[in-house]
């Protein structure tokens, strides 16, 4: 695997408000399955299941983004997933 893992995404119709903008509160979402495609990738097991059938944990303690223009469905996301 490369490092660091690029989760790419495109947001949906249903994730935007009536300005045609995604909502702020969906891109916590994004990360969250940024971080779940990163537990598939690298470890070969969803999170879910990881958490449900391994009895793992993957706590974290920081999630940071920076918004520098607006998200739309037209645009491309790239959610980057480091781990220290």
């Amino acid at each position: 695997m490369n490092a660091p893992l690029i989760y790419e995404r495109r947001p949906q119709w249903g994730d935007k408000d009536a300005a045609q903008i995604v909502y702020t509160g969906r891109i916590d979402d994004y990360i969250l399955e940024a971080i779940d495609h990163f537990m598939s990738e690298v470890l070969e097991m969803p999170w879910f299941e990881l958490n449900i059938d391994e009895h793992i944990g993957t706590p974290f303690v920081s999630v940071k983004y920076d918004i520098f223009a607006p998200l739309t469905p037209r645009s491309e996301l790239h959610c980057k997933v480091l781990v220290s």
